[in-house]
């Protein structure tokens, strides 16, 4: 809306905290997209697994190859 209301400004950053870690976006994200899709609970937990184990191979060091 600002940059909308403003022809001189070219070039607008937005950026807020959100409360939650990424790994807690990405948990919540992952959970609502498949909810949307129609998948179970059981299919969404068992989507949340294999989120933490790429979160753990991105920290860790373990490699992708090995996820």
């Amino acid at each position: 809306m600002v940059a909308a209301a403003d022809p001189d400004l070219w070039l607008l950053i937005i950026h807020s905290g959100t409360g939650v870690t990424v790994e807690e976006q990405d948990y919540f994200g992952l959970a609502e997209t498949m909810r949307l899709s129609g998948a179970s609970e059981n299919d969404i937990a068992r989507g949340r697994v294999y989120m933490e184990t790429i979160h753990q191979a991105a920290t860790s060091g373990i490699g992708y190859e090995e996820v």
